[in-house]
């Protein structure tokens, strides 16, 4: 239900730095906004995720924390946003220790660790959850009708110069729909094995048609070649 006190509130949402992680706290970002619709919600993250959450239809404010700041440097930026409430979807010392710093006087985040010491509240992380019901456990939130909260990235459609330079050709000509596939991972523990990449893929040709797109950097590419 939507809070009644959402008017006076000032709410952070820091987010994890990995890409896959920072996209699926969308969801957690947009049930937020549910719950609190004239609430003021920023979100701190790394610089290189701020364009995902600039363009998300239920951020205010949107806070870019080099990891060269360092924690007092992150608290400094975040400070004179003056929030009231932070929830802190990560799971690491740095980001438990930001918002303490900054002055945020109610503070959400995953107990079960010292890192509890420094929170106001805190509630169990459960991996038996999957990610957007484990993030959604800070609120107390059970998760009922997800579906109509999805994940949210910005759905820009590059320049034909771009497509040409990432794709060695315009896109309108090949075959849709399109599956990107990022088949390596900076944690491989964390990684399908390549068989079901493979698998995945060859379901959706044999199913729809459609185009399939290997992503990753180039160390990655004997991964992915």
């Amino acid at each position: 239900m939507p809070d009644s006190d959402a008017p006076s509130m000032r709410i952070l949402v820091r987010v994890p730095q990995w890409l896959g992680d920072a996209v699926v706290s969308t969801v957690f970002v947009s049930r937020l906004r549910r719950r609190h619709p004239s609430a003021h919600i920023g979100v701190a993250c790394r610089p290189y995720l701020a364009s995902i959450f600039k363009t998300h239809p239920d951020v205010d404010e949107v806070i870019s924390l080099p990891k060269e700041a360092g924690v007092s440097g992150a608290a400094r930026l975040l400070r004179p946003s003056r929030f009231d409430t932070a929830y802190i979807l990560p799971q690491s010392a740095r980001t438990t220790i930001e918002p303490l710093l900054a002055g945020i006087s109610r503070r959400i985040g995953f107990g079960g660790d010292l890192r509890a010491l420094f929170f106001t509240e805190t509630r169990r992380y459960r991996f038996d959850l999957v990610y957007p019901l484990r993030y959604l456990a800070l609120m107390d939130d059970d998760g009922a009708d997800l579906d109509d909260t999805p994940p949210y990235f910005p759905s820009a459609e590059p320049s034909a110069e771009r497509q040409r330079e990432i794709f060695g050709g315009d896109l309108s000509a090949w075959p849709r729909p399109f599956l990107g596939l990022a088949p390596a991972s900076i944690a491989p523990a964390r990684t399908w094995d390549s068989d079901r990449f493979a698998d995945a893929a060859s379901r959706l040709q044999r199913s729809r048609g459609g185009t399939v797109i290997l992503i990753g950097t180039e160390k990655e590419r004997p991964a992915i070649d």
